[in-house]
């Protein structure tokens, strides 16, 4: 004799299938295969690089795109994109501060409104935003503690460069289980540290510069930003070049040689190192 108490529970699993099985046919009717087309129903105008960026298929991708070029638009695109398209997937957004990542999350919930809320949320609170489909963008800052136990199938670091390598190294990890894509967006900040090496390496990572020419940022302001800063910089934060900190006795190539044993003697007014 089959009990109340299993026939209840089939009456649960039957119910949880029939939603399950609604939600797939809404995403597929109520979200776009192109997400370009996604973008423009969401009042988003992207620009060519942004475009390139949300069709790339690359499972690994390093934008490193100058100041006021789109790139927490473009995260928070890609970051609501992939939860309202794919039932199950966990976004990950990491910060260097949880300020930034909240930031980014904040974003893909007004895109999220202005698509009319296409799938129920479950939870929808500074930190989180969770969908009836059992997708999920979450947000951490960049510290080891708090961003491993993770599962991600998409992770999201906004100003990558900016993270220490610590708290990236201990986040890669997460990506085994799931193979989950990784998406790195940073303006440069010197030449150290994984984000630098990462670029300037012979690897996997599809990678895209975009300077502030070609980001539109607005001439006049531009130049107000060359005449005001030092040239330093103006060079990496716009133009997108690694440079050395200002306040560096040693440059990096002198101070990377130095460790090798392989750089030259430095005259220091007749003190050699």
């Amino acid at each position: 004799m089959v009990s109340l108490a299993s026939l209840e529970q089939r009456a649960r699993l039957a119910r949880r299938a029939a939603i399950r099985a609604h939600q797939g046919l809404s995403l597929r009717r109520d979200i776009p295969d192109d997400p370009v087309e996604f973008a423009t129903s969401v009042g988003l105008d992207l620009d060519p690089h942004q475009v390139a960026a949300v069709q790339s298929t690359a499972s690994r991708k390093m934008l490193l795109w100058s100041r006021q070029s789109g790139k927490s638009t473009t995260s928070a695109f890609i970051a609501i994109y992939t939860v309202l398209r794919e039932p199950r997937k966990t976004v990950l957004v990491v910060g260097p501060g949880e300020d930034q990542a909240i930031e980014v999350l904040r974003m893909a919930k007004e895109i999220y409104e202005e698509a009319g809320r296409p799938i129920p949320a479950r939870s929808y609170t500074e930190k989180k935003l969770v969908l009836a489909n059992g997708s999920r963008i979450l947000t951490r800052a960049a510290i080891e503690k708090t961003t491993r136990g993770y599962s991600p199938h998409l992770i999201i670091v906004d100003e990558a460069a900016q993270v220490d390598d610590l708290a990236f190294n201990s986040l890669r990890p997460s990506r085994i289980r799931t193979r989950a894509d990784m998406i790195l967006l940073s303006t440069p900040r010197g030449r150290r540290g994984f984000f630098s090496d990462l670029w300037h390496s012979e690897n996997a990572w599809e990678k895209s510069m975009v300077t502030a020419d070609q980001a539109n940022v607005d001439p006049e302001i531009l130049q107000e930003e060359k005449d005001e800063m030092h040239p330093d910089w103006f060079l990496q934060e716009y133009y997108c070049q690694f440079m050395n900190r200002i306040n560096q006795v040693f440059t990096d190539e002198i101070v990377q040689g130095g460790c090798r044993g392989d750089h030259p003697p430095v005259d220091l007014g007749g003190i050699w190192l």
